[in-house]
């Protein structure tokens, strides 16, 4: 089939879709020209990264960019182009003919006004009925989502219902007219098991009647079951997109490596405030969509040695350190030269067993000796056991390699400060937080300030007390100069 003829079926389609903030040299582009379709029946989901563009997309084809946003590029649904509407327009296919399920509950829901008026206020504004009529579909559609005793649950405010009955209450606002294209953002966010089946049948049943979906989800396994096509985005791009089978199934480590870590860290725009067990979950889908992806292995056995190592001593801590060493080693074998397992396998060595500890870290350098999160690790080793003139080696490198990482750069300016360099250690701390913030200010607040205006009270590695540090600065800091200098 040629491209025009299926962009012909399409309910919706974006051409070079460009979305930016701000104007002159502050001007900023979040997406960066991207082009995809839905037909009707169809499911596509976008995934990625935090901040890569996904909700900024979302929100764009339903004219919700907000004030001091510039949108160009051609948004063509049911035949008419989207991005020359006015506001009173927009209001006049929002809700009936593109319903969208926002993805915090907390704040999308009007506090002060009932949860069933607030269901109900599409209906009423699109003339649904009499009032009898748009309540009784307001009971209806609560019972479809899964609401237990919807008469009463429709009478309470938001504040009085838990994270998931309000997440079922904006589904239900989202589907109350049957839109022709529905845009999830997260639709299965805060719900159980069982209510996320409920939900996702309930979505399926969308499709069947002709209705098209764009699903934004980090969870692999809703996007299995769901979507019909998968487009991946990177930094505003499209970087992959084509059949869910063939995307799920040869997932590109370059891409999805740091769409992992930026799940794990909850860095960007959308941190997820995941328990660690429930990390290790989410990973388990991944790992589950794509076996032969070494990263995922490896990140799923990181998240289990932290969930073993905060476990008390005795069975449970035997079977869940067996679990994470069963991820490790299928990542290992997948591929030999990843460090991120060596550096997990440190979190399962006892805390006195620094020898077998640094063993890990020693192979973590061999199989990958550039690899900034190696070299931080090495430094945090380094400087545990006051060898500061090796850590402020391995941490300059790794801040050489990763400018913007904050453990690095938390390292080496430990490490310069022990040294003696106080004004050192500050203006590199400053000088980090410069280029993190330059790059995207959402980032700007992701680790730690030195406490003080007037004092540096640098950030110590991770487990390294402060008496500890002043100890190991009162004992390296001749040699760790005369390091210095030579590494200069």
């Amino acid at each position: 089939m040629s491209a025009p003829a299926q962009q012909e079926e399409n309910l919706l389609t974006a051409t070079d879709l460009r979305v930016s903030f701000g104007s002159g040299p502050l001007a900023r582009e979040v997406v960066g020209g991207i082009s995809f379709g839905v037909r009707p029946g169809e499911c596509l989901a976008i995934v990625g990264q935090s901040g890569s563009g996904k909700s900024v997309t979302a929100r764009t084809l339903l004219g919700l960019t907000g004030d001091g946003s510039q949108v160009s590029g051609r948004l063509n649904f049911d035949g008419q182009d989207l991005t020359t509407l006015t506001e009173r327009q927009w209001r006049a296919i929002r809700g009936v003919r593109i319903g969208f399920i926002l993805q915090d509950a907390l704040v999308s829901l009007d506090s002060v006004r009932p949860v069933g008026r607030e269901i109900a206020e599409p209906l009423r504004l699109h003339h649904y009925g009499r009032a009898s009529d748009r309540h009784a579909r307001v009971i209806e559609l609560l019972r479809q989502v899964g609401v237990p005793e919807p008469e009463m649950r429709s009478r309470q405010l938001p504040g009085e219902l838990s994270g998931g009955l309000r997440q079922r209450a904006l589904i239900a606002t989202a589907i109350a007219l049957d839109p022709q294209l529905l845009i999830a953002d997260e639709p299965t966010t805060a719900l159980d098991v069982t209510i996320q089946a409920q939900i996702l049948s309930l979505l399926e049943e969308s499709k069947q009647r002709g209705r098209a979906l764009i699903v934004i989800s980090h969870d692999l396994a809703v996007v299995s079951r769901l979507a019909d096509r998968v487009a991946v985005m990177r930094d505003g791009l499209i970087v992959e997109q084509g059949a869910t089978a063939d995307i799920l199934g040869r997932i590109d480590p370059a891409v999805y490596e740091r769409y992992l870590k930026a799940k794990d860290q909850g860095i960007g725009a959308q941190n997820l405030g995941l328990s660690l067990t429930e990390r290790a979950r989410l990973l388990e889908q991944v790992v589950a969509a794509a076996p032969q992806f070494a990263g995922g292995w490896a990140w799923l056995g990181q998240m289990r040695a932290l969930v073993a190592r905060g476990t008390e001593r005795g069975a449970p801590f035997k079977r869940k350190r067996a679990e994470a060493l069963e991820a490790l080693d299928k990542a290992i074998v997948l591929d030999p030269q990843l460090p991120t397992p060596y550096i997990a396998l440190t979190q399962l060595e006892p805390e006195g067993a620094f020898v077998c500890r640094w063993q890990h870290v020693v192979k973590s350098l061999q199989v990958a000796p550039d690899h900034a999160d190696s070299l931080t690790l090495a430094g945090h080793f380094s400087f545990t056991v006051g060898w500061v003139g090796d850590a402020l080696a391995y941490g300059r490198r790794a801040y050489e390699l990763d400018p913007l990482h904050p453990m690095a750069a938390q390292g080496y300016a430990s490490a310069v400060w022990a040294c003696g360099d106080t004004d050192g250690a500050r203006r590199l701390l400053l000088g980090f937080r410069e280029k993190r913030s330059a790059r995207n200010s959402r980032h700007a607040s992701k680790y730690r300030r030195p406490s003080g205006s007037d004092t540096l009270n640098p950030v110590m590695p991770l487990g390294t007390s402060r008496a500890a540090a002043g100890r190991t600065m009162r004992f390296s800091r001749g040699s760790a100069v005369t390091v210095e200098s030579r590494i200069k």
